[in-house]
């Protein structure tokens, strides 16, 4: 299946404050979300702990039990769906092979050597979690989208360059149909950030 990065719109100084905040409301809106439903396994294996139990280590502040990050990080996704709002563009990237052709592409045709996948996960203000393996965890705050705007503006992809690939017979096009339509997708979601004065945090597992 692969590991796939989704991203949220969010103000980063509201998730924070989550944290320790004892908030026995938000732990209810929290379980009525479409994400928890998805997160939550009643099925656990011995010595692991629930998804609730990660969700009120965080709001509590209990002490974080060892090993058990990557439900912290699934909580902390939660949390993000409850409180922040999905951005502009919602469609996911495969980790490795779709980021790779990203990458490919951002050097090639348009002469940028970064990758995407550090632009995104390059600063990670949750690692206190202890989170070792997934989810990745990514905070693209407003002066990093600001430098992410500076880096890209020169990048301009339209609908027409998108139709055209898709109309394509030619089998690189697929592939440059994926990158372009990530990239500008990514472009997209830091603008209406930086319009609406919000941060920008994504996950991969």
């Amino acid at each position: 299946m692969g590991y796939y990065i989704f991203s949220y719109a969010i103000i980063y100084e509201q998730i924070k404050a989550v944290f320790g905040s004892k908030d026995k409301t938000l732990i209810q809106k929290i379980q009525e979300n479409d994400m928890y439903q998805h997160y939550n396994d009643n099925e656990y294996d011995e010595g692991e702990i629930s998804l609730d139990e990660a969700i009120n280590d965080i709001i509590f502040a209990n002490p974080y039990k060892p090993k058990m990050g990557y439900q912290y990080g699934y909580a902390l996704i939660c949390i993000c769906a409850t409180l922040g709002i999905q951005p502009p563009y919602t469609q996911e990237m495969k980790f490795g092979y779709e980021t790779d052709l990203v990458n490919h592409h951002l050097y090639e045709d348009f002469d940028l050597n970064t990758e995407i996948d550090e632009l995104m996960f390059e600063f990670n203000p949750f690692d206190f979690l202890n989170i070792t393996d997934w989810p990745m965890i990514g905070v693209i705050d407003q002066f990093s989208l600001q430098q992410n705007k500076k880096q890209l503006k020169d990048i301009q992809i339209n609908d027409k360059m998108l139709e055209e690939l898709e109309e394509s017979d030619d089998e690189d096009d697929e592939d440059k149909l994926c990158a372009y339509e990530h990239i500008a997708g990514f472009i997209k979601n830091v603008n209406y950030c930086l319009e609406n004065q919000l941060d920008l945090i994504s996950f991969c597992h």
